[in-house]
């Protein structure tokens, strides 16, 4: 199909396109974070084709019913975002000054514990290597010795300099995205138009309505994660797996139907841990579940394992990082955990936690919680039986408290309010 086949289809052809082109050198720009001076080049080249979407759209707003109305709405909701106004100011000063002051950092995040921990910014070459950094900081007297430290490179400019380049640009494309999707909208047209394919082929004529999930990785070469306790580097997999209706056809043969209900996931939390319930007494094991919701729709799933505490810090950070990309509002836990009455602390005076007593008990838990402060804990404790039958307990404890280990998934939320998201 030609660029031209379909030249009727888009209502807004030029800004569409100019869209896409950002799409496609924001892929370019990320496969060139090693590289300095390709990595200015394509953010130069980008931050310009940001700029010009919203200019493009506005000259043809002849043809564009209704512009008068819808289009100044959007372009005051665009000035409350930080990143829109850094395109703005950016974009004049590569046109009209120089480039942008661009610093190569490495930002150290170091957590101790769900409610300790704390982050510095170091200065490095941009291309000395993860290990040689590792080195340097391990080197450093003031350094902790239990946690997990995660060290991520990042690009930053001088006038942005908490916002890493590939973060904030991509921010900048989502809002775009939108703004078009609803100009789209507006003019009585869906959200697919077609163009010419181009590369890479996740840069398309479809205006997502969800996020894009394309420009949401995070390359592995630009992070590392270290087990302070042993110095052991965790690595992390993620692995994508499709719908399968033969799988789901097993499972309702196996556990029952479950149809997902509607509402936030505070309110609909009961419903879950009744089927988890179901699966556990059938398989007398149960997966942890993470579902990511929008208002009340679930935009995203996940399947997070952990081997140790090290490791699922490093699960809920990157669980904090898909909420930030699908901008979730909601999220809803489930799995199993270990359990136990009252406190127990160590002779240095340390919380003992239940994983680690004598008297712990099992349970499968249910957490909700709410970018608007509503939390939900249920619990349903069990034992098993000689020959392993599940057993439950006839209460299941219903409490409104938010539990530590999401904390995480709040600081983020903390974080995308500061940054208008």
């Amino acid at each position: 199909m030609t660029e031209n086949s379909h030249p009727a289809d888009c209502p807004m052809p030029n800004a569409h396109r100019r869209l896409m082109d950002c799409h496609a050198t924001w892929h370019a720009m990320a496969d060139a974070y090693m590289e300095p001076d390709s990595f200015r080049m394509h953010l130069n080249t980008l931050i310009q084709s940001l700029r010009n979407v919203t200019w493009l759209l506005q000259k043809q707003k002849n043809n564009l019913p209704g512009f008068e109305t819808w289009y100044p709405i959007l372009q005051e909701e665009m000035k409350t975002k930080e990143v829109m106004r850094w395109i703005v100011k950016s974009r004049n000063r590569i046109v009209k000054e120089a480039d942008l002051e661009l610093l190569s950092q490495v930002k150290v995040q170091w957590m101790r514990d769900w409610l300790n921990g704390g982050h510095q910014v170091f200065s490095f070459p941009p291309r000395l290597s993860t290990e040689s950094m590792i080195q340097g900081i391990f080197s450093m007297p003031s350094r902790p010795y239990e946690g997990v430290l995660t060290i991520a490179r990042r690009w930053v400019d001088k006038e942005l300099p908490e916002r890493e380049l590939l973060d904030a640009t991509r921010d900048a494309y989502i809002e775009l995205n939108r703004v078009i999707l609803v100009a789209h909208e507006q003019v009585g047209h869906g959200y697919l138009c077609y163009f010419q394919q181009r590369e890479p082929e996740c840069v398309t004529g479809e205006l997502a309505n969800e996020p894009i999930m394309c420009m949401d990785t995070v390359p592995s070469y630009l992070r590392a994660n270290i087990s302070l306790d042993d110095e052991r580097v965790i690595e992390g997999v993620e692995e994508f797996i499709p719908h399968d209706p033969a799988l789901n056809a097993k499972a309702v043969r196996r556990y029952g139907s479950f149809s997902t209900p509607l509402g936030s996931p505070v309110d609909v939390a009961p419903r879950y841990l009744e089927q988890g319930k179901i699966i556990l007494a059938k398989d007398k094991a149960h997966h942890t579940f993470v579902w990511l919701f929008r208002g009340e729709k679930i935009v995203h799933e996940m399947v997070p394992m952990f081997q140790d505490q090290n490791s699922k810090y490093l699960a809920l950070n990157r669980i904090a990082d898909a909420v930030e990309s699908v901008r979730a509002d909601g999220l809803l836990f489930m799995g199993e955990s270990w359990y136990a009455m009252g406190e127990k602390l160590t002779d240095a005076g340390k919380m003992i936690p239940a994983r680690d007593r004598a008297d712990k008990k099992e349970a499968l838990v249910v957490d909700a919680i709410t970018r608007k402060g509503e939390a939900r804990a249920l619990m349903a404790t069990f034992e098993r039986t000689f020959w392993g039958k599940i057993i439950f307990a006839d209460d299941v404890i219903d409490e409104d408290i938010f539990p530590n280990f999401l904390v995480p998934i709040r600081e983020r939320w903390t974080q995308m309010e500061r940054q208008g998201n």
